[in-house]
């Protein structure tokens, strides 16, 4: 078997020292820089979240949704308009039912 390259040692040596560093270190240095620099915390930050991070489906938007969920609600928000413009008791929540029903189903909330 081939003994390590001395650029491979090299490299496992330094990372588990900079492994060791940051277990004693690493929580107060983090919160130092935080304090110190904020700015180039949040840069940081941001260099480490991949980077689309920011497109995941929020649960319950229309992103998230699948066409027949969609679908129905959009049958749902149209029933509820069309109640509420014409007077008509039985359907709450956004478009607000007439006499304000007690029984009326809720519409879900679109978040």
């Amino acid at each position: 078997m081939n003994s390590p390259s001395p650029d491979h040692a090299l490299r496992a040596d330094f990372l588990k020292a900079l492994a060791d560093d940051f277990a004693a270190h690493g929580v107060a240095a983090i919160a130092a820089y935080r304090e110190e620099k904020p700015a180039d915390y949040l840069k940081i930050i941001a260099s480490v979240l991949p980077k689309d991070a920011g497109d995941a489906p929020v649960p319950n938007t229309p992103k998230s949704m699948t066409d027949d969920e969609l679908l129905a609600r959009i049958r749902l928000l149209d029933a509820a308009i069309n109640a509420a413009s014409h007077g008509v008791a039985g359907v709450k929540d956004g478009a607000a039912a007439a006499a304000g029903d007690a029984e009326a189903p809720a519409l879900p909330a679109l978040s």
